[in-house]
């Protein structure tokens, strides 16, 4: 077998080191605790998703065609790492990339090298603010070939459930469950000896609905995001549409065979998350205990939330943090 003589470029291209890299954390990550992780200090070590995987990877790959270019000589990720932070202030400096494309390409590049929050030299991002968001807030170009009155029940599926797009076009006949079901199915299927991933799952769910207080008649069981299982409550408003619609699919075939690409779904989803929040809200000046107001910052300083009623929110989307909902959905109350 030959040996590489000092000094010879690596077998692997800078591109496949990254991805041993990310994907090595990725493999390690799936099934762990995300939350677990951060409070024991150890969230820098693990990717949880693969679509936090592909997104790190994409820009990751940005930044390899660029050393490429301006650093050819540079064939290790060791090597590379000290022009991290040149290269972010480029990106920054030519104009062309959102705060948010800025803070993901900081948080890529920081998990692909463990760089710190703490560290000295880590490249500080430019301050997102929800003014600056596009997606969802306005009607563009793409949203004016989806029809609304067209796909009235599509539409009213998505605000009355709030589910992602992967779970829209995922879900089965088999996904309903009403209120009064889960409460004398549940009791049984804890005796069961064996269990399957699903009926694990909605044991687990069911044990964080009561967050809702019963109001919610339906609901679906759906896998999105990081391979979570959550129970969606059904808003009462649309629960008669939504419940007809799946009855009436055959066992195994898919709730929607067809969700257009220019139907926003993420926009329904603030609607769906603005309306369960004014669901359980209390007036805020009704709320003995200030320790449960949120105090949003940023350009919604001012606005005070009832963390009750994020908390039910936070439940209902499949986050972990109640933050998220004053981040990306409060603007929308």
């Amino acid at each position: 077998m030959g040996h590489k003589k000092k000094g010879q470029a690596p077998s692997r291209s800078l591109h496949r080191q990254a991805y041993d890299v990310l994907n090595g954390m990725l493999q390690k990550g799936q099934g762990r605790s995300k939350r677990a992780d951060k409070d024991a200090g150890v969230i820098s070590d693990y990717i949880y998703s693969f679509s936090t995987f592909k997104s790190y990877m994409r820009h990751v790959d940005y930044f390899v065609d660029w050393i490429k270019i301006n650093h050819p000589d540079v064939t290790t990720l060791k090597k590379a790492r000290q022009y991290v932070k040149t290269w972010l202030e480029e990106r920054e400096a030519s104009g062309k990339y959102s705060a948010y494309t800025l803070q993901l390409e900081t948080a890529a590049l920081a998990k692909l090298y463990g760089i710190s929050p703490d560290d000295a030299d880590r490249y500080t991002p430019p301050t997102r603010h929800r003014r600056d968001i596009v997606r969802s807030r306005e009607r563009t170009e793409t949203d004016r070939h989806f029809s609304e009155s067209r796909n009235g029940l599509l539409v009213r599926f998505c605000r009355g459930t709030g589910l992602r797009r992967a779970g829209l076009t995922s879900i089965k006949s088999d996904c309903l469950y009403s209120a009064k079901e889960l409460d004398s199915m549940i009791p049984d299927l804890k005796k069961k000896a064996a269990l399957t991933e699903r009926e694990r799952a909605l044991i687990d769910c069911y044990g964080k609905i009561s967050v809702f207080k019963g109001i919610p008649n339906y609901y679906i069981l759906v896998k999105e995001k990081g391979g979570k299982w959550r129970l969606a409550p059904v808003l009462t408003q649309f629960e008669k549409e939504i419940a007809e619609k799946i009855k009436s699919t055959q066992p195994g075939v898919r709730v929607w065979l067809n969700v257009p690409k220019a139907c926003d779904v993420h926009g329904y989803r603030g609607e769906y998350a603005a309306a369960l929040y004014k669901t359980y809200a209390r007036d805020i000046d009704d709320i003995g205990d200030k320790k449960d107001i949120y105090s949003c910052r940023g350009d919604l300083r001012g606005l005070r939330l009832d963390k009750t009623a994020m908390l039910a929110v936070e439940k209902a989307l499949g986050h972990e943090s109640m933050h998220t909902f004053a981040s990306h959905y409060a603007q929308k109350i």
